[in-house]
């Protein structure tokens, strides 16, 4: 990356380093493209199943961060759905005890707001 022009040169934005860094690896744009359909599939599957350390749900919240973060920049998706969906993930006795957990820590939450998933997470 330092060998990119742009890199050396302030008269460059970021967008231009971006472009030839691209260029350079054009394999990146394909290994870091998700679709709406694989974001669903992750969410149905993990409310599926039960997360049995904390790991497994540090992995599961990592792709999830990955792959709804990029949805959310190509406008597939905004931060309120991002939101219902990782709370969507849990399976339901997790979602319960999470739900009584934040109740307890933010007692004057309204109940139409999300939680932030960093919240949710923590919570976990």
């Amino acid at each position: 990356m330092r060998t990119a022009h742009a890199f050396h040169d302030t008269m460059h934005l970021y967008k231009d380093f971006k472009v030839e860094i691209l260029v350079l690896y054009p394999e990146a744009i394909a290994a870091y493209s998700y679709t709406l359909t694989e974001f669903n599939k992750l969410i149905s599957d993990r409310a599926h199943s039960l997360i049995h350390s904390e790991s497994e749900l540090g992995g599961f919240y990592h792709e999830f961060l990955l792959v709804s973060r990029f949805l959310i920049t190509k406008g597939c998706i905004g931060t309120p759905e991002q939101l219902h969906a990782f709370s969507a993930s849990l399976e339901p006795c997790l979602a319960i005890a999470v739900h009584n957990q934040l109740e307890q820590i933010f007692p004057d939450h309204l109940p139409e707001d999300l939680y932030d998933s960093d919240v949710i997470y923590e919570s976990t």
